[in-house]
């Protein structure tokens, strides 16, 4: 009997023991999680901050051409030149974030990735014809043909289309699987029932058109 309660005892020791391992390694990984938690909170504010301003330019650019009826054979040079004076900065943190954020979704990460690369390829054509823009001002005749400068500015009026669009569809993942306190729910949701939004992101990664 000595003996029985003596090997219960070692194993009481032993499962409190187990126990309090356990406990402390699931508080560990919880500490952890609510962590990483806030950083991708944190991560996706800041990339949503830059995307809200993409989206933005392009609504009041579009709205803008409008009520001063510039035709689409001008759109291009208007878009540029305007773009040219005041355009939407990227954070120097935005890439970053992005990839902190590329393994929570694929089509979040294929967004960001894309936007990324329309933007700064945007960003370098822009930069570009303010060297014109700039040698005009100075020399009175220009750099480079019209030609050159209208080609540059159907890239621009193209990729910023792109961009604004990409825009849209990754600001939309972010605030759901983000963002939400319920991302597993709105996973299923859009599995299930997608939106109408999420139907034209899904189809604009495929064929890259809008």
């Amino acid at each position: 009997m000595d003996n029985f309660l003596a090997g219960m005892k070692e194993w009481q020791s032993l499962a409190g023991a187990i126990l309090g391992a356990i406990a402390s390694l699931s508080i560990a990984f919880l500490v952890v999680y609510l962590n990483r938690r806030r950083e991708d909170i944190a991560s996706a504010m800041l990339i949503t901050s830059d995307l809200i301003s993409i989206k933005a330019a392009d609504r009041s650019l579009t709205e803008l051409a409008k009520e001063k009826k510039v035709d689409d054979k001008d759109y291009p040079m208007f878009l540029a030149g305007r773009l040219v004076a005041s355009r939407p900065r990227i954070s120097p943190l935005f890439e970053g974030s992005v990839a902190r954020l590329m393994p929570v979704d694929t089509s979040l990460a294929a967004h960001l990735d894309l936007f990324t690369f329309i933007y700064r390829d945007i960003e370098h054509i822009l930069d570009r014809i303010v060297r014109d823009v700039q040698f005009f001002q100075e020399n009175n005749k220009f750099l480079r043909s019209e030609d050159s400068l209208r080609a540059d500015a159907e890239v621009v009026r193209k990729g910023f289309k792109l961009a604004a669009m990409h825009a849209r569809c990754a600001e939309r993942l972010l605030s759901k699987l983000v963002l939400s306190k319920w991302p597993t729910v709105h996973r299923m949701r859009s599995a299930f029932f997608p939106s109408k939004l999420e139907k034209q992101c899904e189809e604009f990664l495929k064929t890259g058109t809008l």
